[in-house]
């Protein structure tokens, strides 16, 4: 008599081997930088995403040269790209950035020298506008310290009906006293460098949102509008020191 348990069980186990199978070939490519393109060829992830972030970064047909008085770059300064990130204290998506990506540029880019970063504020409401004015005021050695607290404080403070208050406590806490930082987010001079550098984004990069990115290898310009997945961003700037590389040859 033919035991139908035995052979469902056979069945199910051979399927489940199947799936195991399966999954542990998927991450060993993944791991490995490949990954499967929708007719089931392998194909190299850097290069799929390149391919796929290139649809959507808008270049530049003439050259924006950004105007910032007192520039905080995260990196050499002889580095071969500059990315100007155009950004909100306010905007939850630039505190990602901050605190997660920017880690990641570090380690694949930045500390080898290839890749700066500059922060242009771009505020989208009254209080993103006063803490990029009180952060224009903090001393040079507490100026990334106090933009990773305004980020990773973000919600605490942009969603009070204190958060002006807050801003000045967290500035306090960086080089500068409360005061201080409350006269800051009254001084004309440093308000209007802050929206002229805001217009030139709207007006020149054509920047809607936060945050947004100009990519500037020292020969092309390159806008990349909103946040994009890490992966994509990572093989659009190997593309452009290859580039570069590549014109520094010939």
């Amino acid at each position: 008599m033919i035991n139908l348990n035995k052979i469902f069980s056979k069945i199910s186990n051979a399927l489940a081997f199947i799936v195991m199978f399966g999954m542990s070939a998927a991450i060993y490519m993944s791991a490995k930088g490949f990954s499967f393109d929708e007719k089931g060829n392998i194909v190299l992830v850097q290069n799929a995403n390149a391919e796929e972030l290139t649809s959507f970064v808008q270049p530049l047909e003439e050259r924006a040269v950004i105007h910032i008085s007192k520039p905080h770059f995260i990196g050499d300064e002889n580095a071969p790209v500059t990315i100007y990130e155009y950004s909100s204290f306010g905007c939850s998506h630039c505190a990602d950035f901050h605190l997660n990506t920017l880690k990641k540029l570090d380690e694949d880019f930045i500390k080898d020298g290839k890749v700066r970063v500059a922060l242009v504020y771009f505020p989208i409401d009254k209080k993103s506008m006063q803490a990029a004015m009180v952060a224009s005021c903090i001393p040079d050695e507490e100026y990334h310290n106090f933009v990773n607290t305004l980020f990773s404080k973000q919600r605490e403070w942009s969603l009070s009906a204190k958060g002006t208050e807050l801003i000045a406590e967290y500035a306090s806490m960086h080089g500068i006293s409360k005061e201080k930082a409350l006269e800051c987010m009254k001084d004309d001079d440093v308000a209007s460098e802050i929206l002229a550098n805001r217009q030139q984004g709207i007006d020149e990069l054509s920047i809607k949102g936060t945050p947004s990115f100009l990519i500037d290898n020292g020969e092309e310009q390159d806008v990349i509008p909103g946040a994009v997945p890490y992966p994509l961003m990572k093989a659009f700037l190997s593309g452009k020191l290859l580039n570069k590389k590549t014109a520094k040859n010939e």
